[in-house]
């Protein structure tokens, strides 16, 4: 679990200018009444709100999806990594369209009987990142959350491979902490290779390897995904030996640095 809510942020800098390289490269009781009835859960949001448009300058000839993390918003997180990227790329980032996302709001379970509403690409079970003091555990998560958010990631990534002529390498996809995790799921569950995908602090699900799995063509038809990854050390919410050992897995299943 990424901690306290209310200590959260955007993403720092050093993500900031970590993603432009990688750009450059390449979400009771009811009174005194008893009743045997299960609680009503609550809807699912029907879309994800709108999200943060920036349009190339020049023809429009590539675009970076970008996803913020736990309780963050499209609009935080393109003030705040939006001068780094900019100063990064310089001209080269004319033709380049960046869209950030954003999660809805949800009930986050792990906070006890509070349940606040946060926006959130899925819901958390534990706090193993948080008050337990346990990075290196990963989450239990709402794995239906996932695969909504899933579903509606592959939709925005199709609507800007449908601009760009139908070609899935001209579009890649990134985030920071919870985004960074679906990022990853979209790109290794997208039917097609994406152009990239780029990852900052974060991890590899252990439900979106079983998707990957169980995919046509397996984990072999992803091998030629590029994916560059930037984690902190001192992360005390997702600890870079839980992010290690999910990149791991990838290498078990054939994937390999690319030059």
């Amino acid at each position: 679990m990424p901690g306290d809510p209310t200590s959260l942020t955007s993403g720092s800098e050093a993500q900031a200018q970590a993603v432009a390289k990688a750009a450059a490269a390449t979400s009771a009781l009811d009174g005194l009444t008893l009743s045997s009835a299960p609680p009503a859960l609550p809807a699912p949001p029907p879309a994800l709100p709108a999200p943060v448009v920036i349009s190339p300058g020049a023809p429009h000839d590539a675009t970076l999806l970008l996803l913020p993390g736990f309780t963050c918003s499209a609009e935080s997180m393109a003030e705040s990594w939006m001068p780094a990227i900019s100063e990064t790329l310089g001209d080269r980032g004319g033709r380049l369209k960046l869209v950030f996302l954003n999660a809805p709001e949800r009930e986050v379970s792990c906070y006890g009987d509070e349940r606040p509403r946060l926006q959130a690409w899925h819901d958390y079970f534990t706090d193993h990142g948080g008050d337990e003091g346990r990075p290196e555990l990963e989450e239990e998560i709402d794995e239906a959350h996932v695969a909504w958010s899933r579903a509606r990631i592959h939709a925005a990534i199709d609507a800007e491979v449908a601009l760009l002529g139908g070609d899935h390498s001209r579009v890649a996809v990134g985030g920071a902490s919870q985004g960074c995790c679906m990022a990853l799921d979209a790109a290794l569950t997208h039917p097609a290779v994406l152009g990239g995908v780029f990852a900052s602090f974060g991890q590899v699900y252990a439900c979106t390897l079983r998707a990957l799995g169980a995919a046509p063509g397996g984990a072999a038809s992803k091998r030629g995904l590029r994916l560059v990854a930037f984690h902190g050390a001192g992360d005390r919410c997702i600890a870079a030996s839980l992010a290690m050992r999910s990149y791991a897995q990838l290498i078990d299943l054939g994937f390999r640095r690319k030059p």
